[in-house]
């Protein structure tokens, strides 16, 4: 029964080390370690922000009104749609644009976002890369605030603030409430020399140092992102750099979402040359913050399973009994937010269960997908809400 109870406790421990302890470090880090001061960027540089578009018909023409609302120099901003393999109207309706200097890539061939990234990157201009998804709108001065910290010579990629806009979604408000934890994260680490974690929906980088990205690679972001860090420059999150999109439509949809791209993190774990590289405390926040999230499902399987056996021992400690019904409280939460939104209601308190449990089992079927080489390149788009 003692090994029993100490191995719960070991895997109560890392569970609650990824929700809390995790930041608690980095918070009392940011207190005791010096400030990062971001130079002032006196003259702005040349951009270009690269679309990577596939059958994205129905999002392509309001993204690129957005693009003409930046506030950004015409003369310093080339935008590029690369529409490969799009078997719909994408091509075309960018090509509606051409005459606000939009640029337009398609061919016939699908090859996955990697491939169109880097066939984008050929015909840049831009000093710096916004690499930017077709559903992610920015706001006005999103580039103005990712730009201004290129004035720093070690800075050398800069991410921006994901939100989630409120819609009638049933996950709406728990997939916002994950992205404002995911920017507190992302602040800290920042303020503490550099973030590990980058969004695909605005991240930029320094055109001179874009390493094309091997086409096998699932998580284009985040192979960027290391590699970047591998040269020894920064890399940092700026929460003033806003871009908003809508939520998944259903738990189901973003159970797929998140499934393609935990298979892409668990192929960034299992290639250490892309990441045994970059600097210890940099590998250490990304165990914290990337690996050890993946392997979270694990982590309450493993106190879910020797909690239950202890309790099944005479004499068990009172302490184990209670653990143990909190944690079928918690999952019975999560199956009546489940309940709730198949009924097309919701609460506040169950449907961030239920959150959270999917979540977990988005990541279970990455690994499975993973270790059976079920995901591709080639995503599977997930329906949003409208």
């Amino acid at each position: 029964m003692l090994v029993l109870i100490s191995l719960t406790w070991l895997f109560i421990f890392l569970t609650v080390y990824v929700y809390a302890g995790y930041f608690i470090i980095l918070f009392v880090l940011e207190k005791i370690m010096p400030a990062r001061q971001i130079s002032e960027q006196s003259d702005l540089p040349s951009v270009t922000m690269i679309i990577a578009a596939f059958n994205e018909e129905d999002v392509i023409g309001k993204k690129l009104e957005n693009c003409r609302e930046l506030d950004y120099p015409t003369d310093k901003l080339q935008v590029m749609v690369v529409a490969d393999g799009s078997s719909d109207s994408t091509a075309d309706v960018a090509r509606q644009f051409e005459g606000d200097g939009v640029l337009v890539l398609f061919s016939p061939e699908r090859r996955g976002k990697s491939h169109a990234l880097n066939r984008g990157v050929e015909q840049a201009t831009g000093e710096i890369l916004v690499l930017s998804d077709a559903n992610a709108y920015y706001l006005p001065d999103a580039i103005r605030n990712l730009v201004q910290h290129y004035a720093d010579e070690k800075v050398a990629c800069v991410s921006g603030k994901k939100t989630v806009r409120e819609s009638e979604s049933q996950i709406a408000e728990s997939e916002g409430l994950y992205w404002r934890f995911e920017s507190t994260l992302k602040k800290l680490e920042t303020k503490t020399g550099s973030t590990v974690g980058v969004v695909g929906e605005m991240n930029s980088l320094r055109r001179s140092l874009y390493e094309p990205i091997p086409e096998n690679i699932i998580n284009d972001d985040a192979f960027l992102a290391l590699r970047i860090l591998s040269q020894g420059y920064r890399v940092v999150y700026e929460p003033d750099a806003v871009s908003w999109e809508t939520s998944a439509a259903t738990t189901a949809d973003e159970i797929k979402r998140r499934q393609r791209i935990n298979a892409g993190r668990y192929q960034q774990m299992f290639l250490p040359q892309l990441w045994l590289s970059i600097p210890l405390f940099n590998q250490f926040k990304l165990i914290s913050h990337k690996f050890f999230r993946l392997l979270l499902p694990f982590f309450m399987i493993g106190a879910f399973f020797f909690n239950f056996l202890v309790v099944l021992f005479p004499g068990r400690p009172m302490i184990m009994v209670v653990i143990f019904a909190l944690q079928v409280l918690a999952y019975l939460a999560a199956f009546l937010g489940f309940l709730l939104e198949k009924a097309g209601r919701k609460n506040k308190l169950l449907s961030a269960a239920y959150y959270i449990v999917s979540s977990n089992v988005a990541s279970l079927r990455g690994f499975a997908r993973f270790v059976t080489g079920q995901q591709t390149v080639l995503w599977e788009k997930a329906n949003r809400s409208a």
